[in-house]
């Protein structure tokens, strides 16, 4: 196991951040993509980026904005 640090960002500013214990990258990746429906987020181990992911709402929420 290792820590992950997740930054959340809205609108290009960091506005939280947590911290994780992943098996290896693809398990962050997992927690990171289930957290993006909300925020964009970087993933970084130690001070490695392992990813960002950008901020991809939910099909039902989509459908209820376009609306």
């Amino acid at each position: 196991m290792a820590l992950y640090c997740f930054f959340l960002f809205r609108e290009g500013e960091i506005i939280g951040q947590t911290d994780c214990q992943c098996a290896d990258d693809a398990a962050a990746i997992e927690i990171a993509h289930a957290l993006a429906a909300h925020h964009a987020i970087e993933i970084y181990s130690k001070n490695r980026l392992v990813t960002r992911i950008e901020h991809a709402p939910e099909p039902a929420l989509r459908d209820r904005q376009a609306s």
